[in-house]
């Protein structure tokens, strides 16, 4: 599935519907995007030019790719890599899940990566291998599992709560940083 919306005038500058369902990738491309849910069975990227991508619900058997000039808004899974990038907030959830496995037949580990220029707001959200968010705002993360290391660069503070690691924390920002159970 191939979609993109070239048009800027109010009320036909995006993408909006309700249920997209692939047996391959799933490429949206347009000024904004709101979709209901996305089941593909391989990879799902998602590029809003000029304003948001809103995704209630998005599954996909290979990596995800959004990127929104505005914010990101949703529920990711996917069974390698998932970058979220944004011009202003991500709030969502993000599910990397590693799949398949390397030419030695080891599983391979599958990494979340979270930019924004604003905050970054995280629930329930894991990677099988590397996790990392940068933010020009704040970073709140309301449960969180890196299986090797989860790296988090704050704007101004950090607030994370419920994180399992399974190799290095390294957390940074100017203001307070909170960790809890």
């Amino acid at each position: 599935v191939d979609l993109n919306a070239t048009g800027t005038t109010a009320g036909a500058e995006g993408i909006d519907g309700g249920t997209i369902t692939a047996d391959s990738s799933v490429f949206l491309n347009a000024n904004s995007i709101s979709i209901g849910s996305i089941d593909t069975g391989g990879s799902l990227s998602a590029n809003a030019s000029g304003g948001n991508v809103a995704i209630e619900e998005a599954n996909a058997r290979s990596g995800i790719g959004i990127f929104a000039q505005g914010n990101i808004t949703g529920s990711y899974a996917g069974g390698a890599d998932i970058y979220l990038s944004a011009g202003g907030d991500i709030i969502a959830s993000a599910s990397a899940i590693g799949e398949g496995s390397s030419s030695s037949g080891t599983p391979t580990a599958a990494g979340l990566y979270v930019d924004a220029d604003g905050d970054v707001v995280l629930t329930n959200s894991e990677a099988s291998g590397m996790f990392g968010v940068n933010a020009g705002g704040s970073v709140t993360l309301n449960g969180g599992t890196a299986g090797e290391d989860m790296l988090v660069l704050a704007g101004t503070t950090a607030d994370l709560s419920s994180i399992t690691v399974g190799d290095d924390l390294n957390i940074r920002a100017p203001g307070a940083i909170t960790v809890a159970g």
